[in-house]
């Protein structure tokens, strides 16, 4: 564990799961968040138990401070993935309920609907001085008493639309890279295909065999360079190369046919793959170029064309 000084709410995002804050350093952070203009505002007072950060009701983030044992706020399980945690009443205010509309409460309220992370520190058992960071949670469930009123939340393990959508691609380029494919070359010719269905992270699922399919036609060859060789696989003993869909996956809705086709995918060395989802907007567009002249007539065929100015419009909203 690394104890960690905050100097900026940013570095709040930043944090690794077991890092250690001191408490008056993140009281203190609070406090000169709404005194310096270009700092990001953490809201309420630092004294309170839920702090939420940037402007709302669509905040960046909230920090929820369960320190002590007073409210019953726990871990449900032995992994430590849910935690109960019980709105306060407001006792400084001697105020015998909750108050929902409160910024910090109704910031977790809203969180399901706007999906921003939830910060959880706790107390540290061997030094009061200290609060340890538990990682970023969403609320799972909201628990109720027997008047129907709101008493609590289940927190669990938070993972950002981005997380999960790498994830699910460093999955999908797994099981090309070892998916078998019987693909004749000499006969392949391009064919209509029906739109498929959606993940779990709300973006159209692929078909390995397809990618493995188009990178076998590309002959195992980064189609911006085909000199570009990063390494050899193990398990094609080829040059590894990925999968990458020239019109993204997520454009899906606004073509009545399948994204996921072979015309569509193209092989591309890790380095080239990574300049197309993180590079500068001129280096993108300087490749894409290329890959759209080499692909627009098999676009066709396959009733996906679109223009080169809409297609470059795609990779500006990753």
């Amino acid at each position: 564990m690394s104890i960690i000084k905050l100097t900026d709410p940013k570095d709040i995002f930043l944090l690794n799961i077991g890092d250690i804050v001191i408490r008056t350093n993140l009281y203190n952070l609070i406090v000169e968040s709404k005194q310096k203009e270009r700092m990001l505002r953490i809201n309420c007072t630092p004294q309170q138990g839920i702090n939420p950060i940037g402007s709302g009701p669509n905040y960046n983030g909230v920090v929820v401070k369960s320190y002590g044992e007073k409210y019953n706020d726990r871990w449900l399980n032995d992994d430590k993935s849910q935690y109960m945690y019980y709105l306060k009443k407001g006792e400084a205010q001697k105020i015998d309920s909750i108050n929902y509309n409160h910024p910090g409460n109704s910031s977790i309220l809203n969180q399901p609907k706007y999906g921003y992370p939830i910060f959880l520190f706790k107390g540290n058992p061997n030094n009061q001085k200290h609060g340890i960071f538990w990682g970023k949670f969403k609320v799972k469930n909201i628990i109720t008493n027997n008047e129907g009123k709101i008493e609590g939340l289940v927190f669990a393990r938070y993972k950002s639309k981005m997380e999960i959508e790498l994830e699910e691609d460093t999955q999908y380029q797994n099981i090309v890279e070892i998916i078998p494919s019987n693909i004749d070359t000499n006969k392949y010719k391009p064919k209509l295909k029906k739109r498929g269905e959606r993940s779990k992270s709300d973006t159209w699922i692929r078909d390995p065999l397809i990618g493995k399919n188009a990178i076998i036609i590309a002959d195992y060859h980064c189609e911006c360079n085909g000199k570009h060789i990063d390494f050899i696989s193990k398990v094609t003993v080829r040059p590894y190369v990925e999968a990458h869909h020239l019109i993204p996956m997520k454009a899906q809705e606004e073509f009545s046919y399948s994204l996921d086709v072979e015309p569509n995918i193209i092989s591309l060395c890790v380095r080239c793959h990574s300049k197309l989802h993180h590079g500068r907007p001129a280096d993108i567009k300087s490749k894409l170029e290329r890959l759209y002249i080499n692909r627009s007539n098999l676009l066709k065929e396959c009733k996906i064309w679109t223009s080169f100015d809409k297609l470059f419009s795609f990779y500006n909203q990753q």
